[in-house]
């Protein structure tokens, strides 16, 4: 039950962060769908690499450590999707 709650309330701040990059992103950065699949790659390797790395002086079975590494993930996948979504979206725009 506890691993359960864990996993929701990472889930719900993954989703937090994930609109509020991509709604930055949107009205700031980017305005061709294709460079979401590149922010999104970027992102997650970035993500990747601050957990990986020995910045945390905490063991890895830390709970702390398992909610930076779900809510990295979770923005990788969100902004994933939401890219691969955005080109889709472009796509039928353009061939009508």
């Amino acid at each position: 039950m506890e691993t359960q709650d864990l996993l929701v309330g990472n889930l719900a701040i993954a989703s937090i962060l994930i609109k509020t990059i991509i709604s930055i992103t949107k009205q700031f950065f980017f305005t061709n769908p294709r460079t979401w699949f590149i922010t999104a790659i970027l992102l997650g390797v970035l993500f990747s690499f601050i957990i990986n790395t020995q910045l945390f002086s905490v063991t890895s079975e830390s709970v702390y450590v398992r909610i930076f590494q779900n809510i990295a993930s979770g923005i990788y996948v969100g902004a994933s999707a939401m890219g691969i979504h955005e080109i889709s979206k472009k796509v039928r725009d353009t061939n009508g």
